[in-house]
């Protein structure tokens, strides 16, 4: 298996952005933190796609998936997660890392290094030094209110999906879901992003 240290310098090269006036493929990805399917999606299309050609792509993260919630929300832990409580903490931890870093990059960065074990009780604070995030600004924030108003937030854009998901990873592209779109995803990203590209294709398209 590559390293991080691999990949990283890779995306190094790779993330200096499209030509000028082409727009990036945008992908939406709906989630759930110990979603085992989510999990196989992170580490065996996600990730390894971004590393080849994250320069073409605008990626959305949204970690709420099938969660229930109880509405209107009035700022208290109000959600049943899918998969139990430490599915609600992962994605409550990494609504925080999203909203509070409010950078493309550094956040799939983080959740793909979370995912790559997402059991560890350790792996906040791992991934946060591993990319020189602030840990104690995203613990502080998924232990309080703060955590639960962004997740919150995560279920608003989930919920004003048209088709409503049905399945998690749930993945969008330019703004618009289709159901053959959502199986190539599963299969093979790198090439549904690729083909969605309006621009010159970047070398790691063409391997």
């Amino acid at each position: 298996m590559e390293t991080w240290k691999t990949y990283l310098g890779v995306l190094a090269v790779l993330l200096q952005g499209p030509a000028e006036g082409v727009q990036r493929t945008q992908v939406s990805i709906y989630y759930s933190t110990l979603c085992t399917d989510s999990i196989t999606f992170f580490s065996k299309q996600l990730w390894p796609t971004y590393t080849k050609i994250g320069s073409i792509m605008d990626v959305e993260l949204v970690p709420f998936g099938k969660t229930k919630q109880k509405l209107p929300f009035d700022g208290t832990n109000s959600f049943e997660c899918q998969f139990g409580p430490a599915d609600c903490y992962g994605n409550i931890v990494q609504s925080c890392a999203v909203s509070l870093l409010n950078n493309s990059d550094l956040s799939v960065k983080f959740v793909a290094c979370y995912f790559n074990d997402p059991y560890s009780p350790n792996r906040v604070l791992q991934c946060s030094q591993r990319f020189g995030i602030n840990y104690n600004s995203i613990h502080q924030c998924a232990t309080s209110k703060t955590g639960f108003q962004y997740f919150h937030q995560m279920g608003e854009k989930t919920r004003r999906l048209s088709p409503s998901l049905y399945f998690i990873p749930w993945v969008v592209i330019n703004g618009e879901f289709s159901s053959e779109n959502e199986s190539q995803a599963q299969k093979n990203l790198l090439c549904l992003i690729c083909d969605n590209y309006k621009g010159q294709m970047p070398a790691g398209c063409q391997t």
